[in-house]
């Protein structure tokens, strides 16, 4: 005897997922744009320094959102859990990067750019998790993983 089947659309979208998905995209590519800019500001033009600074406080911001709206949607522990140890490293990040440039603590700076690189890394852990709806309420699993039940 088997047993019947649910008629729900899995492949409906989640509501209010969209802009989660798109400010998590932002972060990693916000990150990136600030490695060019540092690249260009120390060995090309150095007053892009400043706006590598400048778009930093952006990309600090947009963590900002993208973690509210994975608490708010809660779309599954470990994409919360990323995206607000992003948060705490972006935060972390910004203080290296004043300390090293203003008081020039060769220390700040030489932890600066492992901490970028490894936010950058995890910030599109985030983004593909997400891409692939690993885990979102409602949605088709995209190969297993712990689609809606949590991590």
């Amino acid at each position: 005897m088997t047993t019947p089947t649910s008629h729900v659309d899995t492949t409906a979208p989640t509501p209010g997922r969209r802009p989660l998905v798109v400010v998590a995209w932002l972060v990693p590519i916000g990150i990136m744009l600030q490695a060019a800019l540092a690249g260009q500001g120390w060995f090309v033009e150095p007053s892009l320094i400043v706006t590598h600074g400048g778009v930093g406080h952006g990309v600090l911001g947009l963590s900002l959102i993208a973690t509210a709206l994975a608490w708010w949607r809660r779309p599954n522990w470990t994409v919360v859990g990323l995206t607000t140890a992003s948060l705490l490293g972006l935060i972390a990040q910004t203080g290296l990067g004043y300390t090293g440039r203003r008081a020039g603590v060769g220390l700040a700076s030489s932890l600066h750019i492992p901490l970028g690189t490894l936010l950058f890394a995890t910030t599109l852990v985030v983004a593909v998790l997400l891409l692939l709806d690993r885990g979102m309420p409602g949605r088709a699993s995209s190969g297993g993983g712990d689609a809606g039940h949590g991590a």
